[in-house]
């Protein structure tokens, strides 16, 4: 009998607890608000009482699997933090295990493969993964990896970072060139998917079909439009973030940071020459069990 796997993903905005099944890709996924990208002090070191949060939950994770075998890993929030490696140490003393902080390279190819298996995409496929510290730009070929930009702008510290005069535009415009979708797709591509993951892409399409009074449809094919993305700017654009955590479809743990997030998706959609983008429930956690 195959022993029963378990993955904890530390991101920068949520951790979220995988059961694959079978396969390794699909499964059931809960998340967890933990919000590491605010923890970081000023000397960009994660705190102790956040540390201590994510040992509880990791304990607290091997009490309800005891028979599974759980796997650790973390991205954009802890690979930028000055004490990583104490984290590493306090996590290994207190659990047991092991926690492997991703590169951005891992990063980015595990999102591919795990947007690959779930959506099935054949051809060409340029896809954004939108974290709370990173996004993950990355263009695939017929199946195979080719190109992959991180940028250490999310929808969690795009929000904090924006100054009083700056707008999101300007600083998404610093981050992401109008040319960066250029230096990933080769000259001679004419045509490519657009796809985008990530829980602030799935907060936007929860959003939209409570607006539409739609139900989810076919899994992994659905669509949003740069029309329905812009409505839902405008939309938020007035209200306090208490307001905007009360609009239908909305998770209520992302309503300080959707507008930014929704920038970013709109901002992609521009340069990408896009005006709808295909929506995967593949990402990294479904890529971490892939060879």
């Amino acid at each position: 009998m195959q022993t029963k796997q378990i993955l904890i993903e530390f991101g920068s905005n949520t951790a979220k607890i995988f059961s694959p099944d079978e396969n390794g890709s699909r499964g059931k996924t809960l998340v967890f608000p933990l919000r590491l990208i605010d923890a970081l002090d000023a000397q960009n070191s994660l705190t102790q009482d956040k540390i201590d949060e994510m040992i509880d939950l990791i304990e607290d994770t091997k009490a309800r699997h005891p028979q599974a075998e759980c796997h650790l890993i973390a991205t954009q929030a802890l690979r930028s933090a000055a004490n990583k490696a104490e984290i590493i140490r306090q996590i290994r003393l207190k659990t047991g295990l092991n926690l492997q902080i991703l590169s951005a390279q891992d990063e980015a190819r595990a999102a591919f493969l795990g947007i690959m298996t779930v959506s099935h995409i054949a051809g060409n496929m340029l896809s954004f993964d939108i974290g709370g510290a990173s996004t993950e730009l990355i263009f695939g070929k017929n199946g195979k990896l080719e190109h992959w930009q991180s940028i250490p702008l999310g929808a969690v510290n795009l929000t904090l970072s924006r100054q009083d005069n700056t707008s999101f535009e300007e600083e998404l415009q610093r981050h992401i060139p109008q040319d960066m979708i250029k230096q990933l797709i080769p000259a001679d591509t004419d045509n490519f998917c657009l796809v985008g993951c990530g829980g602030s892409v799935n907060t936007a399409l929860s959003i939209a079909l409570a607006h539409h009074k739609q139900s989810l449809g076919e899994p992994n094919r659905q669509e949003l439009s740069l029309s329905e993305i812009n409505r839902q700017i405008i939309q938020m654009k007035p209200l306090s973030t208490d307001e905007i955590a009360t609009i239908p479809g909305m998770d209520p743990t992302r309503a300080d940071i959707m507008p930014a997030a929704l920038s970013i998706i709109r901002h992609i959609l521009g340069i990408s020459g896009k005006d709808s983008f295909l929506i995967s429930a593949g990402g990294v956690r479904q890529g971490y069990f892939l060879p």
